[in-house]
């Protein structure tokens, strides 16, 4: 997963993540969307974004997280995109 590639977190797509903020806030999550944003004609340029499901009480804000899934942690910008009755939305946008 460490190449960022619309693959890797697509094969994440449901599994658990673990979410922590630079204030030492942290969570469980579940990736829950993986979505292609345009096509391009080079194959390693794929626009996409992940968006993350974290609990109803989570309290984060937009900025850096590091994002724990797949048995890698990556640093990234994650920003809140919705309230669901499941859970907070956050979203990080891969261009």
């Amino acid at each position: 997963m460490s190449t960022y590639s619309f693959e890797s977190f697509t094969a994440l797509e449901g599994a658990p993540a673990t979410i922590r903020d630079a204030s030492g806030q942290s969570c469980s999550a579940t990736v829950v969307e993986v979505t292609k944003l345009h096509d391009s004609e080079d194959a390693d340029a794929v626009q996409f974004s992940v968006v993350w499901r974290a609990p109803a009480d989570a309290n984060f804000g937009q900025g850096l997280c590091e994002v724990t899934a797949g048995g890698e942690t990556l640093t990234l910008f994650l920003v809140p995109v919705g309230q669901e009755k499941d859970g907070l939305l956050l979203e990080a946008v891969f261009a």
